[in-house]
């Protein structure tokens, strides 16, 4: 019995997808990431610190993602289980640009799964996907809980209403964008013709997430225009040295 069974047991051993050398490159890729998120969030507006985190971040993240490992992320570009870009129809960016677009993901904490970041005009762009992790799994940050109400639409775009609260380190804190006597706060969104109502509160949603991790966290958010055009859904750019930007 022991013989009939002993070539199933090598078989089961020897097929193994991913080999122990490269779990244990992914698995420093993963602490690596998780360190450099929680240090830049803890940077505050130290710019400095920022500097010094980034600077050597991108040294170990480099060393890490080889030609090998890339090969591997490679797969994920334009996959539903990975990544977009806006080059699907072109076969998608080369190695080199990805890997520097997978690099600031990972310092920010973000997974090159489940569409949690873009590439549009060889820039990485954090997805709503993204946002939702992030905050999800940002320590002392409980009940969140986000309201996007019906969108009021016009030619070519949209005003959307939206309330958000939540609790961090046992502090109560919320956000509104409405209409008031004196000023319109609603959330603007550019709309074309293929866009629904769902898309709509979709892109209104994203833009709340992205301002609820700006407010938490401390990160600073500057203007990129219409950035998720480019890709139907909603992405926010994320420069060299680690900050996030949005619309």
């Amino acid at each position: 019995m022991a013989n009939a069974t002993a070539p199933r047991n090598e078989m089961i051993k020897s097929d193994v997808i991913v080999p122990e050398s490269d779990l244990q490159t992914m698995l420093a890729l993963d602490r690596t990431s998780q360190a450099c998120s929680k240090q830049l969030v803890e940077a505050g507006a130290n710019e400095a610190v920022k500097a010094l985190i980034v600077a050597r971040s991108v040294k170990q993240f480099k060393s890490l993602l080889s030609d090998a490992v890339m090969s591997d992320i490679m797969e994920l570009q334009n996959s539903p289980l990975g990544f977009r870009t806006d080059k699907a129809k072109d076969g998608g960016y080369s190695m080199s640009i990805v890997r520097d677009c997978v690099v600031q993901a990972f310092m920010r904490g973000l997974r090159v799964t489940g569409n949690e970041i873009n590439i549009i005009a060889g820039n990485l762009y954090v997805t709503k996907e993204g946002f939702e992790r992030l905050l999800s799994e940002l320590a002392g940050l409980v009940n969140l809980k986000i309201q996007v109400g019906v969108p009021q639409t016009s030619e070519g775009g949209a005003l959307v209403p939206a309330r958000a609260e939540w609790t961090l380190g046992g502090v109560k804190d919320s956000m509104t964008w409405e209409k008031e006597a004196t000023a319109d706060y609603r959330i603007p969104i550019r709309v074309n013709s293929s866009m629904g109502i769902d898309a709509i509160l979709g892109k209104a949603k994203s833009k709340v997430l992205r301002t609820i991790y700006a407010r938490v966290t401390g990160s600073k958010l500057l203007a990129e225009p219409d950035a998720d055009d480019a890709i139907e859904g909603e992405a926010t750019e994320v420069t060299t040295d680690g900050k996030l930007f949005k619309e």
